[in-house]
Formats: C-alpha cells, structure tokens, sequence
C-alpha cells in the first residue's frame, strides 16, 4: 500500500532508507510469537529492504501491551517461572530472529514503548526486564519530577529514554546526515498510580474509561510531545519524526492536529486497523494478538528530504503451518511451555455454544455461559470442604479470555492462567464468611448500580446461584418502578434447587474477593465490620478449577444450571 503524501520534484532517487516492522497489543499471547517470526523471515528482503547498505536503518516497533498479568504463577512446563518471565523469554527471541532477518552488521534496533497491561505487574518488575534486554523503550510523556524510580532508571540505563535520535547517513554525500526522532506515549491510567507503581507517574492521569476522554485530558502530553519535536526540528527541519502511541486513535489524531511535524504515528491500546492521514500525519493502526504486523519505508531524497512513505500488512496466519513446522521454533516453544500447551479439556461438538464460551466485553455487565460454568465449578470444588456454601461471587474484571479459544478446540493451562488473569491482589484473596439476607442485597445492589453507573469502569460480580435482574434495578434507580431493590435478586434453594426471593433476616454463606467485604477497598458502608466474619480460603481459582476440572474427569459438560440466564 503506497501511502505518500509528498510530492517532491526533480527527486533522482532515494538516498536514505528507514525500514520499520511494526506491532502492538501482543496481550501475552506467545502461542502466536512464532508465526510473527516466520511472517518477517519469510518477507525479510521486502520488510529490510537494502538493510546491508550504511544508508539504510532497521527498526522493529512494538507499540505497548507486550506483557499480560505478568506475575501470575501455576505454569507447568518452567514451574519456578511466572507467566511474565515466558513471554520476555518469547519477546527476546522474537527480537533476534527480526535482527538477523536483516543483513548481517545491519543499522538495526528495536523500539518499544510500554503500554497499560506492561505496567500491571508495577514499574519496577517491567524495569527489570526492560533493563535486560536488547531494545529501547522510549517513554516521553513520563512525568519525571514526580518520577523518582523512572529518573533514576533512565540515568542508569541508556537504552531506557525519553525520546532517541536516530542518523542515517547519504549513501553519496557525507554532509548529509538524515536524522529521525522516536517517541512514545503511554496511556496514563489512574490505577497506575496506585500502590502497584514505585515511582513512575505519567503526564494527565485519568480516572476515565477510553469512550470518555477528550483532547482536553491530554494537554500536558501534547505539550511534551510539542515541545520535543519542535526542539528537534528547529535543528533538523528535514529529520522525521516518528511517534509510538499507545493512546488510541481519539488521541492518535488530536496528537496529529496539535502538532502537525509528525510523519507517522503508529496507534496501539484501541486494537484498531485503519490507516488514515491526518493533515500530513499518517496514523497507522497496530491491531491486536499478532493477527498481522505492517512494514513501512519512509525514504530520504538526495537532499536529505522525505521524499514518502509506504506501508504494507502482512497477515500472520498464512504462516503457522510453516512456524509449526520449523524444528528450532517448536522445540523452543517446547522448552517454554510444552507442558501448558497440552489440552486439559476437549471443546469439540459445542459449535452452537462457540459464542457462549469465548471471552467479549459484554461480560463487564451480563452473564455468559463461560462465566456461569467457571463460577458453579469453583462452588463445587469448594463444597468438598464448605458444605454448606450457598454462592460464589466473581467480578468481571477478573477475567481476561473465555474457556474457549476462537484458534482452538482444546483448552490448555496456558489458557487456564490467561482465564483468570485479570485477578489481581485485591481480586486473588478469596475469603468465606455468612452475610444476611439484607447485607446480601445490599453489596449485590452496590455492585450493580455502580456498574450501570459505569459498566467499562465498575464489573459486575458474576454470582452462583443468584439470579440479578440488572434491568429491573436501573428501573428502579430510574424511579421507573416503585419497588424495592431485593426484588431483583433470587438465590437458588440448595435442597430443591429452585430459585427463592431473599429471606433477610437469613445469613448465607457467600465466597467473594477480599474486595467485596473491606470496606477500605470497596466504599460499601456496613451497618458493622462484616469483614470480621469471613476467613481466608488458601486456594486460588485456577487450582480451584482444575480441582472441578480433575473431579470430571476433565469432560466439560454444560447442565441447564450453567446454561440458565442469571443476569437479566
């Protein structure tokens, strides 16, 4: 796909060549690392063209969200490792195989620029594995008065950087030399502030969902942005500029608007497609899970000007067969994570459900199958020690993939700890306790009205047994119905097993993260410290559910209990 906007006359040919292979919103998923990699071997001298001239320089962009739930642990392949350590495993491999399909002694560097899901595991872990490894992370809208950890990381650490220069030089003339700013902005999330962070804090902060944010939100960014590319052009006015932005396209294109020197921003966070000018700004969008990567070529005339750029996309799927079928690539794959790789369970025959069983944003406000199943399974594995327990609550936020995979039938321990990964500190303790009836309703009520609030913000807790009619309690919100809120909410009775109005005056014996029943965590306001009440259960929900798995002799059945509507 040719993409110039430049229309420079009396051009004799190309001096300079920029060669970039780009990505972003990889999520953690390694499964797909090696068909990324053959994709770029097997078009290396279309992707690196010319990379063996001094004229030429190679980079290979990865735009944020590299990592997912990092810290989570229960692999079986490298048990002492946690999942972060495989995928930087993975990203180190994927670096060198990109750099040796350029010609050897290449100008060849790799460009990355941490995303919202980098940072989950906190600043310092993504430090240590950035300060190992063969790339550049550029962070330009880090706020570095009031980053103490990021200051002393980047005068420590030169591949770690607010913004980099590049040289090309003219392959004729040596007064010549092509000059390229990189940068890159990280979406600058409010929970990245909290505890989880030692001391990097990002222009802008925000406490918004994406739909939400404006231009006006981002004025600091814009600024530093501004205020590098005009430093950087007032002593190379012909130099491109270059921006890796893990914002989204919204702000993306308000970026192009405010500051118009921009050549080309590569857009990540949004998992968007689209390429599109804004003004002379090509805006190029990285989608997500490795589905494709794009090349582009910006090139410099014998005068040091751009002369265009071009780009093209290179779908990944036309080469796992042959990824699978390259020996070194799978016996790495083998060495990593063979063990998690092996199916756990079967999902072949459940076409009709296919939709049911993978993972959509939906889940952040009503149910699906998968949530029903995962929710029943953890409940029975704890009644083989609880008895008597009437209900497991799990927030949406907790999860972070399906039980089914949209690639595949089987479903694996890689899987497994994808499912639960969004269960954090405060999601990963599990505690028991007896609530009544009216405590009941009321922490089911908070949670729901704080959802229809702001559904993208605030999950929804995914409840066994308990049937919530969300629809029936914005009514009541509304003041379009005059009842009460326990009217929405039916538990089952264990005995029948018929859905019953809440008694309450009655206690329930309830499962929840810590974060439901701390009101330090969560703002719900108890008539005393219910929190007094509860223990906490040493299992995890990823053993607990392999326990239900083992306990089925790993066949995956769905019984009306799982397939029923719980949230309506």
């Amino acid at each position: 796909m040719q993409v110039n906007r430049y229309d420079r006359k009396n051009i004799n040919f190309q001096s300079a060549l920029l060669n970039i292979a780009a990505t972003a919103d990889n999520h953690g998923n390694v499964r797909s690392i090696p068909q990324v990699i053959k994709t770029v071997q097997e078009n290396q001298n279309d992707i690196f063209d010319k990379s063996e001239k001094e004229s030429t320089l190679n980079l290979f962009a990865v735009a944020g969200d590299y990592f997912m739930y990092p810290e989570k642990s229960g692999l079986l392949t490298k048990k002492d490792k946690q999942i972060g350590d495989i995928q930087f495993n993975f990203l180190a491999r994927m670096i060198l195989s990109v750099k040796n399909s350029t010609a050897y002694n290449s100008k060849f560097d790799t460009v990355f620029t941490p995303g919202n899901h980098d940072l989950e595991a906190g600043d310092k872990w993504l430090y240590r594995k950035l300060t190992n490894s063969h790339m550049t992370t550029v962070m330009t809208n880090v706020n570095l008065a009031k980053s103490p950890l990021a200051k002393k990381i980047m005068k420590e650490n030169p591949n770690i950087v607010e913004s980099k220069i590049y040289e090309i030089p003219d392959d004729k003339n040596p007064d010549i030399i092509n000059k390229v700013l990189v940068m890159g902005a990280t979406i600058p999330r409010e929970k990245f502030n909290g505890k989880r962070m030692s001391g990097t804090v990002f222009y802008d902060k925000l406490n918004k969902s994406d739909n939400e944010v404006t231009k006006d939100d981002f004025i600091k960014t814009f600024n530093v942005i501004k205020y590098k590319v005009k430093d950087f052009k007032e002593q190379n006015p012909d130099g491109a500029v270059i921006l890796l932005s893990h914002l989204g396209n919204k702000i993306s294109c308000a970026i192009a608007e405010e500051v118009p020197d921009i050549n080309l921003i590569l857009n990540a966070h949004d998992h968007k497609k689209s390429d599109y000018y804004v003004n002379d700004t090509l805006i190029s969008s990285l989608g997500v899970n490795n589905k494709f990567i794009k090349s582009f070529k910006i090139k410099f005339d014998d005068y040091g000007k751009i002369e265009g750029i071009s780009l093209k996309k290179y779908n990944t799927s036309k080469y796992e067969q042959m990824a699978l079928q390259d020996k070194n690539l799978q016996d790495f794959v083998q060495q990593n994570i063979g063990e998690d790789i092996k199916p756990l369970i079967s999902l072949k025959g459940l076409e009709e459900y296919s939709n049911e069983l993978v993972y959509d944003k939906s889940v952040r406000h009503s149910d699906k199958i998968f949530v029903n199943y995962v929710t029943t399974a953890i409940k029975e594995a704890l009644r083989i020690t609880y008895k008597k327990l009437d209900s497991v609550g799990l927030p949406s936020e907790m999860f972070r993939a399906g039980i089914k995979n949209p690639e595949s039938d089987d479903f694996t321990n890689l899987d497994l700890i994808k499912l639960f990964g969004g269960a954090n500190e405060e999601l990963s303790n599990l505690r028991k306790g007896s609530v009544t009836g009216e405590e009941l309703v009321y922490i089911i009520t908070q949670n729901v009205l704080n959802n229809i609030d702001s559904p993208k913000q605030n999950g929804i807790i995914h409840w066994s047994d308990i049937k919530v009619n969300r629809t029936l309690m914005e009514k009541i919100n509304n003041y379009e119905v005059d009842k009460p809120y326990k009217d929405a909410i039916e538990v089952r009775n264990p005995l029948t097993g018929v859905y019953e109005p809440v008694r309450m005056k009655k206690f329930y014996t309830i499962v929840v993260p810590d974060k439901y029943i701390n009101k330090n965590i969560s703002g719900f306001v108890f008539h005393d410290d219910i929190s007094l009440r509860f223990i906490p259960i040493h299992y995890t929900c990823s053993s607990l559910f392999k326990q239900y798995l083992s306990l089925n002799d790993y066949k995956f059945e769905l019984t009306p209990e799982v397939t029923e509507k719980r949230i309506i």
